[in-house]
């Protein structure tokens, strides 16, 4: 049962109170069938063998209890009570059977919300080194796993033992020997299959988990990269591979589902067998059936209730070995996720300036860092640009002054504060940053650029001016319509530069007091970059800009210019001051323009 307690320890109080709650009504609607098999048993012995009724004790006290005048009396009475519990199990078995669909979709809801937003609040260093497909994968399938194949079946193994120990001890009062008979008999065979496969239903469990990363992360390739796929003439490959990872995917889920079932035929064969041979010894010794008939009333009784009971238990805990996988990727991940602060927090004051003060960092698995004790001061509404050889360490810098990375060593201070992760979220509200590779959603292109906001959320002035200043705005007015155009997956129907212009737009729609701009014109044409950057540069003075460029000659206007080498500032200063005094910088300047 310890998949079926690591599973519940995912639940929230509340639900782990859901469950406190549902075991006694499973419980109870497992016993509702034994009283109800109980009473129809004897009333089905009643009906073919009146004779029956003196040789009863037990409807002997229930005759002589109620007082009846008749025999045709008690009978009508033992059909009734029959009838009234056979009904009354059914229709709490359907509200018990609504409870628990109810609550597995329910659970399924919020624990892969949970999920999500563990994730979301991972630091940004955490996606660095994970496969988005196998966050997706334990989202949308893996937590249905755990519900459906572990805690569930958790509760059915409690239920089921307990109807399996009610039917027992029902035996035991009615025929002690033939109750331990069955006991011994039952018992092993179960227990012995369950113990032969459950090393070997843990390792398909594992298996499957690495199968299914797969399919979800050659899916994302696939679709993600359709078109180099075609260009390429490459659909083959990803077809076959997909089709190497699903059918074994596939054999691991039959396999599971096959183990899960097998006792039951093998004992079905038993059971049945075990009658017919009760049923041949009666004939040949002579005996009469009529004799016969509450040894097999009682065979057939347990046969029908407890055989079914054991294989649910056994079917439940076969599922939770086989999922027992799902369970424990779902709690690493959501064990230590960071929740960041609200949404709605307010920006943090920036007065005077943005200090980095010997600030180092380190990707993890790396044998060299790549940034090394970087000094500098950021004035407020000053424009400042880094500039480098690829690698150099550009847009870590940024990284780090986004909040995106924690520093290996140094401090990253605003007016003298210190920024951490308890104010990372207030200094982020100051912050409008345009990477050079723009993700856009499937909506429309005012959503896109109110990126987080509903449509009635967004401010048609505030978009109207961003785009403005992003040089969009006329483009976006000759679409037929307008800015509620939708611009499909990641904006495949967009070009380059007007992509990059919706993610210019994105960061000026907040109005920050800081833009970022990793590379953001990169993807512009000269004519394009040159009427944004004439928009960005009125800006200067007005906000803090801090820009990595691809053209040195879009920097020209920025207050400081730092050149970094190796993850180290080797120089800075003015375009003028760094032309005369840089070698490293006039020959960047010379090779990208």
């Amino acid at each position: 049962m310890k998949p079926f307690w690591d599973a519940f320890a995912l639940l929230s109080q509340k639900e782990q109170r859901e469950v406190y709650y549902l075991l006694p009504a499973i419980v109870f609607r497992a016993l509702l069938e034994v009283v109800a098999i109980m009473f129809l048993s004897p009333f089905l012995s009643l009906v073919t063998n009146p004779g029956s009724l003196s040789k009863s004790n037990f409807l002997g006290k229930l005759y002589h209890m109620f007082g009846f005048a008749s025999d045709q009396a008690f009978f009508i009475f033992m059909g009734t009570v029959s009838l009234a519990l056979i009904i009354s199990s059914n229709g709490f078995s359907m509200l018990v059977t609504w409870l628990l669909l109810r609550f597995s979709w329910l659970r399924d809801y919020t624990l892969s919300h949970r999920l999500l937003g563990a994730y979301l609040h991972r630091p940004y260093l955490f996606f660095l080194g994970r496969n988005t497909a196998d966050m997706g994968k334990n989202m949308l399938l893996e937590v249905q796993q755990a519900i459906r194949g572990v805690l569930i079946p958790g509760m059915q193994v409690v239920a089921n033992g307990v109807v399996a120990l009610a039917v027992m001890l029902l035996l035991i009062i009615m025929n002690p020997l033939m109750a331990l008979g069955l006991a011994i008999f039952l018992g092993l065979a179960y227990l012995g299959i369950y113990g032969g496969l459950r090393r070997y239903l843990e390792r398909i469990g594992n298996a499957r988990m690495q199968e299914s990363k797969e399919r979800f992360q050659t899916v994302n390739e696939a679709l993600g990269g359709v078109k180099e796929i075609k260009l390429l003439a490459k659909e083959g490959f990803f077809l076959k591979r997909y089709a190497r990872t699903a059918e074994r995917y596939a054999h691991y889920m039959a396999q599971s589902e096959v183990l899960a079932f097998l006792p039951k035929y093998l004992l079905d064969t038993l059971a049945f067998g075990g009658l017919v041979a009760i049923l041949l010894y009666f004939l040949m010794s002579g005996k009469n059936l009529t004799d016969a008939l509450p040894i097999i009333g009682l065979y057939a009784f347990a046969g029908y209730r407890l055989v079914p009971a054991l294989q649910q238990v056994y079917r439940s805990l076969s599922s939770m070995k086989f999922n027992a996988a799902a369970i424990r990727d779902i709690g690493q991940d959501l064990a230590g996720s960071e929740v960041s602060a609200s949404e709605e927090t307010i920006p943090l004051d920036f007065i005077k300036e943005i200090r980095l003060e010997h600030l180092s960092f380190q990707y993890p698995d790396t044998p060299s860092a790549a940034l090394s004790n970087i000094h500098l001061a950021i004035q407020k509404n000053q424009s400042v640009a880094f500039v480098g050889s690829t690698g150099s360490g550009k847009s870590t810098l940024v990284d780090l002054i986004l909040g995106l990375l924690s520093p290996s060593n140094g401090k990253l201070l605003l007016d003298g504060l210190p920024l951490d992760f308890e104010n990372m979220r207030a200094w982020q509200k100051n912050l409008g940053y345009v990477p050079q590779s723009i993700y856009l959603t499937d909506a429309s292109i005012a959503e896109n650029i109110a990126l987080g906001y509903s449509r009635s959320e967004i401010d048609p002035k505030a978009l109207e001016k961003a785009a403005k200043i992003a040089n969009l705005h006329d483009f976006v007015l000759g679409l037929e319509k307008g800015y509620e155009t939708f611009v499909g997956e990641r904006g495949v129907r967009l070009s380059g530069g007007q992509r990059q212009r919706i993610g210019i737009a994105r960061a000026l729609y907040h109005d920050p007091s800081i833009l970022i701009l990793d590379e953001a014109t990169s993807a512009l044409d000269n004519v394009t970059e040159e009427a944004v950057f004439s928009a960005i540069n009125k800006l200067m003075g007005q906000k803090t800009i801090i820009m990595i460029a691809h053209r040195i000659s879009t920097v020209k206007h920025c207050d400081t210019i730092f050149v970094i080498e190796a993850g180290k500032i080797v120089s800075q200063g003015t375009y003028e001051s760094l032309v005369s005094s840089s070698e490293r910088f006039r020959a960047l300047a010379q090779v990208k323009g």
